[in-house]
């Protein structure tokens, strides 16, 4: 509970000077830049100091499961090459909050690791972006392979003032909604221009595939948010956190990404990223 707050108080802090280093119209092609001047220093300097230099202080990787991920990156050398570009981009109004997502392709030693990434970028006091959460999708067809396209992007619109949501507001009536109806109840939750993202499958934008897809995934026993933040217009809200379920008889544990927007008046699913742990 306390871990939350600690985030969203950070994210407030560096909204507070979201209007240096660029207007917040600019932000959505500020943020397809990071993203390619970032792929860009990984082919330079390697992958392991390219990912020290864009994480912000606090940045939560999951490796395997969601971890304050400076210390480690400061000691861990990454082999091959890493190549990624975005493909979606949303921004809240006041330029400070951002969520990216897109192809990645891992070579080592030749062999060809494809995956989907999605970021959360945070707007530093330099006027800088830095990355605040970062998670791989593994096993995903090779979308780096298919003709690079011009990146959708979408800038938000500031809520009113008045608007109250929290990162736990949020998730907390979804889990009641999971609970009751099941993992397919995320699909009435969806913007019109939302992902769902799963292993082995990759972004899943139309609702019929949305619900196919939601389906599978299995019934929560616990549901915990370990963190997030708000954007300080008021329009966009990132979550992660923990679920646990039963399999086969044996205790599983998963971990959910997820970008909220406020389009229409109301909050909906940007992105849903979930993901199982390996088996013990």
């Amino acid at each position: 509970m306390r871990r939350i707050f600690a985030v969203l108080a950070v994210t407030l802090a560096l909204g507070a000077c979201a209007t240096t280093g660029g207007r917040a119209n600019d932000a959505p092609a500020q943020i397809i830049k990071a993203e390619t001047d970032f792929a860009r220093r990984a082919g330079e300097i390697g992958i392991t100091p390219a990912f020290r230099e864009v994480a912000a202080p606090g940045v939560i990787m999951f490796l395997p499961g969601p971890m304050v991920a400076n210390d480690y990156l400061a000691g861990a050398n990454w082999p091959g090459t890493l190549l990624w570009r975005p493909e979606a981009v949303v921004v809240s109004a006041a330029g400070d909050l951002a969520v990216s997502m897109g192809p990645s392709e891992w070579t080592i030693n030749g062999e060809v690791d494809p995956g989907y990434f999605l970021t959360i970028w945070g707007r530093q006091p330099d006027g800088s972006w830095k990355f605040l959460l970062d998670r791989g999708t593994p096993g995903t067809p090779n979308f780096y392979k298919a003709p690079a396209r011009t990146p959708e992007t979408h800038l938000l619109a500031r809520a009113p003032a008045s608007e109250t949501a929290t990162p736990e507001s949020l998730e907390a009536g979804l889990r009641s909604a999971v609970m009751r109806e099941g993992p397919v109840a995320i699909s009435g939750r969806m913007a019109s221009f939302g992902r769902v993202i799963r292993p082995g499958v990759g972004p899943v934008t139309e609702n019929g595939g949305w619900v196919a897809l939601l389906i599978k995934d299995p019934q929560p026993e616990s549901w915990t948010v370990l963190g997030g933040g708000k954007a300080v217009s008021g329009d966009l809200i990132w979550t992660y956190g923990e679920t646990r379920w039963t399999a086969n008889g044996k205790a599983r544990t998963g971990h959910w990404v997820r970008a909220w927007v406020r389009t229409g008046g109301e909050w909906r699913i940007f992105m849903d990223h979930q993901a199982a742990l390996p088996e013990a």
